[in-house]
C-alpha cells in the first residue's frame, strides 16, 4: 500500500515515515505539496492514468498551500487517487476548518495523536482495497510527485 505524507515538519515527518514503513508501507514523503501533478497545471485534469496513491496524510497549516486547498486541488483536477481515504493533521484547526476537512471526506487528527490511532485507520481502509489494483508507476514517469 502506498501512502502519501505531506507535512512541513521534517522531524514530525520522519518519525510517521519510519513507523510506517517499519510496517511494511511504501511512504512518499514530501514538505510540501506543491510537489505533486495536480497543482503545476491546476486548470487541466489530473495527467495519470492510475491513482498515485492509497492513503494521503496531510497537514493543514504548511507554508504555500494548506492541506485543504490542495484536497479541495485535487478534487476539482479530478485526481484517480485517495478517494475517500485521506487524512488532515493538525493541532489547531477551527470549526470552519474541521466542517470543511469533514465535508471533503478527510478524517482528522489532532496533533499530537497515538500513532497507533493513525495505524488503526490504515489499516482500516487497507482492508476496503482491492488487492489487484494497479496504482501509477513512477519509475517509468518523468513527472514530479510529493
Amino acid at each position: 500500500m502506498r501512502i502519501f505524507l505531506i507535512d512541513d515538519d521534517s522531524e514530525f515527518r520522519n518519525i510517521i515515515t519510519i513507523f510506517l514503513e517499519m510496517r511494511g508501507y511504501e511512504v512518499i514523503s514530501a514538505a510540501d505539496p506543491t510537489g505533486c501533478a495536480v497543482y503545476d497545471e491546476p486548470d487541466k485534469p489530473c495527467p495519470h492514468d492510475y491513482p498515485c496513491g492509497d492513503i494521503l496524510l496531510i497537514d493543514q497549516n504548511m507554508p504555500n498551500l494548506s492541506g485543504l486547498e490542495f484536497i479541495q486541488l485535487q478534487q476539482k483536477r479530478g485526481c484517480k487517487g485517495i478517494g475517500s481515504h485521506k487524512a488532515l493533521m493538525s493541532a489547531n484547526l477551527n470549526d470552519v476548518e474541521r466542517q470543511l476537512a469533514i465535508e471533503l471526506g478527510c478524517t482528522v487528527f489532532r496533533k499530537p495523536f497515538r500513532m497507533y490511532s493513525l495505524l488503526e485507520w490504515i489499516e482500516s481502509v487497507e482492508s476496503t482495497l482491492a488487492p489487484d489494483r494497479t496504482l501509477f508507476n513512477f519509475s517509468e514517469a518523468s513527472c514530479a510527485h510529493p
